[in-house]
């Protein structure tokens, strides 16, 4: 199957769209159904849960919320928001894609079984919440050119941690 096309938003965060998520979804599950329901609709909020089935396979559950105030189209982003939950629940998120596109994070040589030294430094350290997914994304990265990928998408601020300058550099080495 063809990967999910991941895109960058503001900030260098990479994200996979709703409508990419659901082509994504058809293309290895075409039996997938999708049922979603307004929870509260007003004339300026709307919730919605929206509850993805794969036959065989499965269910996830989503919900969201959005304001007129926020939004215009408040009621179309509050059932989209819940998809987009439900999808990432059952596999089809972000995190997915990037794990798909870049292979399995790596934890031990599979000859020594020694622990990989990129996985001591990330263990070691104490991330913050905007550095954690980046971290996974550095140990998970199966080549230098996967790494230099994440390291392109990673924000600014995060790119400047001494740790993960030193993660990175443990990366590329085991890389070579």
């Amino acid at each position: 199957m063809e990967q999910p096309r991941i895109i960058t938003l503001r900030g260098g965060v990479p994200y996979v769209t709703i409508a990419e998520r659901l082509r994504w979804l058809r293309t290895q599950h075409p039996d997938a159904t999708i049922e979603t329901v307004a929870l509260s609709l007003t004339e300026t909020a709307a919730v919605f849960r929206a509850t993805v089935t794969v036959p065989g396979g499965g269910s996830a559950t989503g919900h969201g919320s959005e304001t007129a105030k926020d939004f215009p189209d408040f009621i179309e982003k509050a059932e989209t928001k819940a998809l987009g939950r439900a999808l990432a629940h059952l596999g089809f998120g972000t995190l997915d894609a990037l794990e798909a596109a870049e292979g399995e994070a790596v934890s031990a040589d599979p000859e020594t079984g020694e622990i990989a030294s990129s996985t001591l430094v990330a263990e070691q350290e104490a991330w913050s919440p905007e550095a954690q997914p980046w971290v996974r994304h550095v140990l998970r990265a199966r080549s230098r050119e996967a790494l230099d990928r994440v390291y392109q998408a990673m924000p600014a601020p995060v790119r400047g941690l001494p740790a993960m300058a030193r993660l990175i550099e443990a990366r590329q080495q085991e890389l070579r």
